[in-house]
């Protein structure tokens, strides 16, 4: 009776520890799961944002673009209006001097749209591993 009695009271204790270990583990499981639920809303917070200055660059792309088209628009134009007199009294140094200075403008332009996306190129793909890391943290 002792040896059954003393087995009940070593199983009790040992039941006693159990608990408490699994009442450990489930207080660490809830704080990891607070923990984790902030970092979801940190990385929709930093989706969001993403994606704003992808609109805002994709926006400025746009506008670029625009502004691109309406001097070519412009400059076809204004060559079509001149009429074959003026044409010819214009001197060649006046032509390449006009025509470099619309070739070192449209390179400026093409290049900080160059550079522009490869901005909207790098912010897409972080992006994309912002949503894949939302993707492990939800899953």
């Amino acid at each position: 009776v002792s040896a059954a009695k003393e087995r009940l009271e070593n199983q009790e204790e040992q039941s006693g520890k159990l608990d408490l270990e699994a009442q450990h583990l489930a207080d660490r499981i809830d704080r990891l799961k607070v923990a984790s639920e902030g970092s979801v809303v940190r990385l929709d917070e930093n989706i969001e944002k993403v994606e704003e200055t992808l609109r805002c660059l994709t926006d400025r792309v746009d506008l670029l673009h625009e502004g691109i088209q309406a001097n070519m628009d412009m400059l076809n134009q204004d060559m079509r209006s001149l009429s074959d007199s003026v044409m010819e009294r214009v001197t060649k140094s006046v032509k390449d001097q006009v025509a470099d200075e619309l070739k070192k403008d449209l390179v400026a332009t093409k290049e900080d749209t160059d550079k522009t996306l490869r901005r909207v190129k790098k912010l897409e793909q972080a992006l994309g591993t912002a949503l894949a890391q939302r993707m492990e943290l939800a899953g």
